[in-house]
C-alpha cells in the first residue's frame, strides 16, 4: 500500500522508545553509505529501530521508502518479484523480473529496507548488490540476526534496551529512567494514575506482580517471598478495584502489572 507521503513503510502507531543513540547512528551510516544493516537477535528491535528512522529520513527520498519484509515470501515467488511487486505493483511482462526491477529503480531516489534477510541472506545479497551497482541514488537499509559479510555493508548491532542495577533499585523514579522500563512505566501512569505520585503516598514501589531483584537472585525461595511481598503490597495499594486478588494486563516488556 502507497503512503501519500512516498513509500510503504509502515506508519508506527506508537512513538519508539529510547533507542536514541542507535537512531542517530544509523541516520548518520546513511548519509555515508548506502547499505546499511541492523543486526541482532529475534525480537531485540531491529525492525521497529528500521521504521523509525524511515520517518526521520523520509524527506530526503523523494521517491519514497519502501519496506519489504522478505520473512513473508511465498516459496514459489522470486525475490525479485516479489520487490518489484511491492514497490512498482504487480507487472506481468515477459522480460526478466530482475531486469525489470533493476530498470525501475534506476531513475529513483528511495530507501529500500529489507527486513527479516536472515530467512533469505543468499539471494537478498545478490539482489542489494545488483541494485546498488545499478542505482547510484538507491540507499539500503536491512535488519537481519546476521551479517551479509558484504564490502559494501555497514553493520550497526542492535544492542539490549538498558536495565537497572539490582543493587541500585530503591527509587522508581530512578529505575523509571532505563529504557528497558519505560514501556511498562507509561501503561502503568496511564492505566493506574494513582501511582504517579507514589513518593507523597509512601508506596516507594510501582504495584508490579513481580520485583526485578527477585528475578535476579539465585535463590527460588527468595524469588517466592519478592513475589508475593511486591503481590501484597499491590493490592494494598490499589484506590480501587478487589483487595482479594489484583487484576493484571500485559507489559510491553514481558512482566505484569497490577491494575485496577
Amino acid at each position: 500500500m502507497t503512503r501519500a507521503d512516498g513509500g510503504n513503510a509502515p506508519v508506527p502507531a506508537t512513538s519508539l522508545v529510547g533507542r536514541r543513540a542507535a537512531r542517530t547512528a544509523v541516520r548518520r551510516a546513511l548519509e555515508q553509505t548506502s547499505f546499511v544493516t541492523l543486526t541482532g537477535p529475534g525480537g531485540i528491535g531491529k525492525s521497529r529501530l528500521a521504521i523509525a528512522v524511515a520517518e526521520d529520513v523520509l524527506p530526503k527520498y523523494p521517491d519514497g521508502v519502501w519496506f519489504i519484509d522478505l520473512s513473508e515470501l511465498p516459496v514459489d515467488v522470486k525475490i525479485e518479484d516479489y520487490v518489484l511487486d511491492a514497490i512498482a505493483g504487480p507487472d506481468h511482462s515477459q522480460r526478466r523480473s530482475e531486469g525489470r526491477l533493476i530498470s525501475y529503480l534506476r531513475s529513483l531516489r528511495a530507501l529500500l529496507i529489507f527486513d527479516n534477510c536472515e530467512s533469505q541472506l543468499g539471494p537478498a545479497i545478490k539482489l542489494i548488490t545488483r541494485i546498488l551497482s545499478s542505482g547510484r541514488d538507491i540507499h539500503v537499509l536491512a535488519t537481519s540476526r546476521e551479517a551479509f559479510d558484504s564490502v559494501r555493508e555497514r553493520v550497526i548491532p542492535v544492542q539490549p534496551l538498558g536495565v537497572p542495577d539490582a543493587d541500585a533499585m530503591v527509587d522508581p523514579y530512578h529505575v523509571a529512567q532505563f529504557d528497558s522500563v519505560k514501556p511498562c512505566w507509561i501503561v502503568l501512569r496511564r492505566f493506574a494514575p494513582a501511582f504517579a505520585s507514589t513518593r507523597t503516598t509512601g508506596a516507594w514501589w510501582p504495584p508490579y506482580a513481580l520485583d526485578w531483584r527477585a528475578i535476579r537472585s539465585p535463590s527460588s525461595s527468595l524469588r517466592r517471598g519478592f513475589v508475593h511481598s511486591r503481590s501484597e503490597r499491590s493490592r494494598r495499594a490499589l484506590p480501587t478495584g478487589s483487595r482479594s486478588r489484583p487484576k493484571t494486563s500485559p507489559c510491553p516488556f514481558g512482566t505484569s502489572l497490577s491494575g485496577p
